[in-house]
């Protein structure tokens, strides 16, 4: 669980990230995909790590147009087991 000095930290590293063109890319967010392709990897459908991260059916896809909170992200992170800057570094 990330404490709140980290919360801001991260926060300003993903405000940072996404103007840095992470956020968009053809129509669609790079966030949204990488959460997309790590999920496949483990064979868990997008509904599914939306009900283990404890979100809403369909938060995850309307990240396809917004950017995730940063609370919302970390719960997305911890389901996949991965640090959660796996989720918004470039490749």
């Amino acid at each position: 669980m990330l404490r709140n000095t980290d919360t801001i930290i991260l926060d300003y590293f993903l405000c940072f990230v996404n103007s840095k063109a992470i956020k968009w890319q053809k129509g669609g967010s790079l966030v949204y995909e990488k959460i997309k392709k790590l999920a496949d990897e483990r064979g868990i459908s997008i509904y599914d790590l939306e009900k283990k991260a404890g979100l809403k059916n369909g938060a995850i896809g309307k990240w396809r147009k917004s950017s995730p909170t940063i609370t919302s992200l970390q719960k997305v992170a911890d389901a996949l087991e991965v640090p959660i800057t796996k989720l918004v570094e470039k490749e």
